[in-house]
């Protein structure tokens, strides 16, 4: 099913940050028949479960008034997670430096994904170190991206704070 319509996608991501939290991504999904609609949440010092529950229930009245959101639906409200996908410019931007994982929407010089070091965004154009040189993407090109962190190296360099 994929993402929200636009107009109730700013309406949501109004209501999570009245709610103190950053909407990272909504979308539709279809599991074993199921409709789900996912809801990704951050903050500056992470996302605990007890409260993504607190947002799933201060969402429920809101998304029950949104006539243009299909029904019979399961709402599911979680954080990012160490390999967070990277959504909007401002994640590009703040995760600058970082290793991350692209999938294109068409190939490029053979390859639909690219791996890689995030470089700077210029507008809609972002540069992104690859073992292969810098390569140089623009945001409209981009189907999904997360980044790409190796747990075993966080966790033996002791930075369990640094997943963020």
């Amino acid at each position: 099913m994929g993402s929200l319509p636009s107009g109730l996608l700013e309406r949501l991501e109004h209501e999570v940050e009245i709610l103190g939290f950053e909407c990272v991504e909504a979308t539709f999904a279809v599991e074993s028949s199921r409709r789900i609609l996912r809801i990704m949440l951050d903050a500056p010092d992470g996302v605990k479960l007890d409260q993504c529950a607190r947002v799933s229930r201060a969402l429920g009245p809101f998304l029950d008034s949104c006539d243009d959101l299909p029904s019979g639906y399961v709402l599911e409200v979680s954080s990012p997670g160490i390999n967070r996908p990277l959504t909007k410019p401002e994640h590009f931007r703040r995760f600058c430096g970082e290793r991350v994982k692209i999938r294109l929407r068409v190939a490029q010089d053979g390859g639909l994904t690219l791996t890689g070091v995030l470089g700077t965004l210029e507008g809609e154009t972002l540069q992104v170190e690859t073992p292969h040189g810098v390569r140089v993407i623009e945001l409209a090109q981009i189907a999904r991206a997360r980044l790409h962190r190796d747990m075993d190296q966080i966790l033996k360099s002791g930075r369990h704070g640094a997943a963020r």
